[in-house]
């Protein structure tokens, strides 16, 4: 048996029939292709017997299916920790951890216990991880063992291939490729590599020679029609484009690529009802062709997309209007009008992109100025704005709207109040003026002078709804929810339709945590405004707010599928998908907006996150590094970086970020105590005892400099210091849970134990509810064979039922009742802690030794089979397996059994009980 001293895991063994049952099941529904019946049926069997070894390997590979990378990766791993044979997960788990990026892992798998042709399967895998890399030579390298192993693969042909192809070694990758197809004539996918290559090299008759016999092998493949039909349009063959378009819509009939393509082709034939039929239903614009392959009629176009702007049409009014511009792209009113819709719709770079080449317009029209620098703000471009801003001082010096521009800029930058300063320059103000300092003083949390000017555009006698209703927000923003109600409340007795007003009233419950009034009116909202974005991101959050994480995510993508490049919506989405464990769908959404604003602090802090969780050290701390950058002078900031650079196991950065930012306040508290525990992490004696003293000097002794002086002490092994540094700590807070374990691990170890043991009672003598320290008395009197007081605290901790490690507390207390005797109060503790920490070798070993004791010998048996099973290193388990086995009469089993514990264990506790069990069994 073994008490638990402050963690471990696994599960309890049921029904075998059961578990087999289930996990044939599964194996059938696995063979035809049912994933999600085979995902329940082994769930269920997984429920039963964590540890049944061929159900966590079909999971595993149920779930790299099912596009769950991570998780399958966990149930390959924990199988093969569990003894699993490699042969059977190699595959499924290379490509799992290729697919995560997690390349450092897929090159550090063993070829321990593997075929030849697995071996060959990891070569290649670790290949193609070198190539992700840059280790081209590597690679190269790897293909080529993978080659000698197993020269029958045409898989590993193929992906030698597409290496080669990516280094633009052509020829190379023409001959793998054919090499690919000869070993394998259905290789689909050999023979979209072909082609690729062929395309590469200009060879425009074999390239659609080799799309062609693709789609022969099968003709579903969606990325051969895609490539057949660009070939089919650049060489004008608009009748086979169009065969193909149709055959992809008739599978696949939203696909508002092919649906645009279509659109175009069908007007190449004269069928133009049918083209503009074709091109009113789009939902999304992604064109397959050159801008040179666009025939004419741009007029036509251009009328259409008016039409349909003015009609509401929005997002045929953007399809019209992106085709003309591609043809007449110097149509400045053209122009304009798409960047509304891209803007409106949330794209703004593609707003940018449309107006950017209008630039030297904005040097001389101030109303064009204004649009494109708000633009370049939203994108956070505000050096652009600055740019833009020199060259319109030349011409519009004196000009109220530059101020208003100018302040713009200042306030993007972070300098608010030179904002407002420089709006309060503006000789003739405006409500648009007035509502800007609004805006400006509550970024700065000026909410006295935000509600002061909001309440000057209030007329006397006149409250208009709509200011009221900004007002309203301002007292959100303040956190005076009494009042904002009262606004809302005044706003909806008078018009009870109001949209604004009733979004505020769900912000106001969402910020109150009613997430279910909140739900409720957001949904009235959306149903009335499907479109409105702020509707559908408050809706996520709520969602969010519920648990319910799926449909959060589907409100943001709702949002999404309205705005493609809403940033708001695309740091919402990554956060969801982070919640539900894809760490790699939500790095796909971040990257694109760190590379688009590249110093965006929120961004690169997100995407580090996201890459310690991921165990992409390497790249978390390429993000790290570029936030020193930008940190560097904010001392504040530096210190919150050096825990990211501490998650990240960047200790040396961590350090350079705290010794900056004590350049900047050599006396900070936080950074200076920071400065300790990294020095002594990284073996820097000195300099951690430098800072002490630098602490003991400019700051009075807390809790936390105390145990800081006590980790100082443990480094020089100085104890009975140490002992007292800790002592000190929990004297000044006994709730201060790391001085009071480095306390208790001394007192374990024989430092002024009985001290400890008079604080602890003392104190608990007035704080019963202390329970941590309670805990670490209860184990210290069960470390010193005081059993009986140990009992006594943790027979109170009983009581305490949402205490965190209470598992733990019934473990060690059966085990008193298993040396004293009481083994059905052993059981029936062991038990509830089971149910409560299913997967804690420590339990389940309690538990089956317990069963052994009550005479249930088969039962025991089985637990601590599991238990040796999650730990084959713990001689107790091994002794109890022994013991079992003679009680059972299975002599022979138990001698063995014991004669390899005694071989390969030293001393421990139950040598002496083993030694006399051997011999009385020999």
């Amino acid at each position: 048996m073994k008490h638990i001293f402050l963690v471990i895991l696994i599960v309890p063994f049921l029904s075998l029939a059961q578990v087999e049952d289930n996990y044939e099941k599964a194996n059938i529904a696995f063979s035809e292709n049912q994933f999600d019946e085979a995902y329940i049926y082994l769930k269920n069997s997984l429920n039963e017997d964590a540890n049944h070894l061929p159900s966590k390997i079909l999971m595993g590979k149920v779930l790299a299916i099912s596009f769950i990378y991570d998780d399958a990766i966990d149930e390959f791993f924990e199988a093969l920790s569990a003894g699993a044979d490699p042969n059977l997960v190699i595959d499924f788990l290379g490509n799992a951890l290729l697919v995560e990026g997690r390349f450092e892992e897929a090159i550090g798998l063993s070829s321990s216990g593997l075929s030849t042709k697995n071996r060959a399967l990891l070569s290649a895998i670790q290949a193609k991880a070198n190539s992700s890399l840059g280790n081209s030579d590597e690679a190269r390298s790897q293909f080529e063992q993978a080659i000698n192993l197993d020269a029958s693969n045409s898989a590993i042909f193929d992906a030698y291939a597409k290496f080669e192809l990516s280094l633009d070694n052509i020829d190379a990758a023409i001959s793998l490729s054919q090499r690919a197809i000869a070993l394998d004539m259905n290789n689909v996918e050999a023979y979209r590599t072909l082609a690729n290559a062929y395309s590469e090299n200009s060879d425009v008759e074999n390239y659609l020679a080799s799309l062609i016999k693709g789609l022969e092998i099968d003709d579903t493949q969606p990325l051969l029609l895609r490539d057949l039909v660009s070939a089919y349009v650049k060489l004008e063959r608009f009748e086979d484009a169009e065969q193909v378009l149709n055959k992809i819509l008739s599978s696949s009939s939203a696909n508002p690529m092919a649906r645009l393509l279509l659109s175009w082709v069908q007007a190449q034939l004269g069928k133009n009802e049918l083209s503009q039929n074709t091109l009113e239903d789009l939902v999304n614009y992604l064109s397959l062709i050159d801008s040179d392959s666009v025939a004419t009629g741009d007029g036509l176009i251009y009328i259409a997309g008016l039409a349909n702007y003015a009609s509401g049409n929005i997002e045929a009014a953007r399809q019209n209007l992106q085709t003309y511009i591609t043809k007449q792209p110097q149509n400045f009113n053209a122009s304009i009008l798409l960047s509304d819709i891209y803007e409106n719709e949330g794209s703004v770079p593609s707003a940018i992109a449309v107006l950017e080449k209008f630039r030297d317009r904005a040097n001389t029209d101030i109303e064009f100025a204004d649009k494109l620098c708000s633009l370049y703000i939203k994108a956070r471009l505000n050096h652009k704005c600055t740019s833009l801003v020199s060259q319109l001082k030349k011409t519009f010096s004196s000009d109220d709207r530059l101020i208003v521009i100018e302040a713009k800029v200042l306030a993007a930058r972070g300098k608010i109040d030179e904002a407002l300063g420089k709006l309060d320059t503006v000789q003739a103000e405006s409500e648009r003026v007035t509502v800007e300092k609004a805006i400006l003083a509550l970024k700065v949390n000026k909410f006295e002078e935000a509600e002061a000017l909001i309440k000057s555009l209030l007329v006397s006698g006149e409250r208009n709804n709509d200011y009221l209703n900004v007002l309203a927000g301002v007292y959100i923003k303040k956190g005076d929810s009494q009042q904002a109600q009262a606004l809302v409340n005044e706003i909806l007795d008078k018009n009870p339709s109001h949209y604004s007003a009733r979004f505020n009233q769900a912000s106001l419950f969402a910020s109150a945590n009613r997430f279910t009034d909140s739900k409720r009116i957001l949904e009235i909202l959306n149903t009335e405004q499907p479109r409105e974005l702020q509707v559908l991101l408050l809706l996520a959050k709520v969602e969010k707010g519920l648990g319910n994480l799926e449909q959060a995510l589907v409100y943001v993508e709702n949002a999404l599928d309205i705005s493609a490049e809403l940033s708001q919506a695309k740091i919402e989405q990554a956060e969801i998908y982070g919640l539900l464990g894809n760490y790699k769908r939500a790095l796909q959404i971040l990257n694109p907006l760190v590379k688009d604003n590249f110093l965006d602090p929120d961004y690169l802090a997100r995407r580090a996150d996201l890459l310690i969780r991921m165990n992409d050290l390497s790249a978390a701390k390429r993000d790290l590094d570029t936030l020193f950058g930008i940190f560097a002078n904010d001392g504040n900031e530096l210190l919150q970086l050096s825990y990211f650079q501490r998650r990240a196991n960047d200790r040396q950065g961590a350090l350079k970020s705290i010794d900056r930012a004590l350049e900047l306040s050599p006396q900070a508290y936080f950074p200076l105590l920071e400065k300790v525990k990294l020095s002594l992490e990284l073996g820097e004696l000195d300099a951690a005892k430098s800072t002490m003293r630098v602490l003991k000097n400019t700051h009075d002794n807390t809790a936390d400099i105390a145990m800081l002086r006590g980790d100082v002490m443990m480094a020089e092994n100085q104890f009975d210091k140490a002992t007292e540094a800790y002592q000190d700590a929990i004297e000044q807070d006994p709730n201060f849970g790391q001085a009071l374990l480095k306390r208790y691990e001394l007192a374990k170890r024989g430092f002024q134990t009985d001290q400890f043991i008079k604080f602890a009672e003392d104190h608990l003598a007035t704080n019963s509810n202390a329970n941590l320290m309670k805990h670490l008395l209860g184990d210290l009197y069960l470390e010193i064979n005081q059993a009986d007081a140990a009992k006594k605290h943790y027979s109170e901790l009983l009581t305490q039922t949402r205490y965190r490690n209470l598992a733990y507390i019934m473990n060690n207390l059966a085990n008193i009742y298993i040396n004293e005797g009481d083994y059905q109060n052993a059981y029936e503790l062991a038990l509830k802690a089971n149910e409560r920490l299913p997967n804690n070798q420590a339990i389940t070993d309690t538990l089956g030794w317990s069963l052994v004791k009550l005479n249930r010998l088969d039962s025991g048996l089985n637990y601590l089979r599991q238990a040796f099973a999650m730990s084959t290193a713990d001689p107790a388990v091994r002794y109890h397996i022994g013991y079992t086995l003679a009680k059972l009469g299975r002599k022979s089993e138990a001698i063995r059994e014991l004669t390899n514990l005694l071989e390969q264990f030293g001393d421990f506790k139950e040598r002496p009980l083993a030694e006399d069990l051997l011999a009385s069994l020999t």
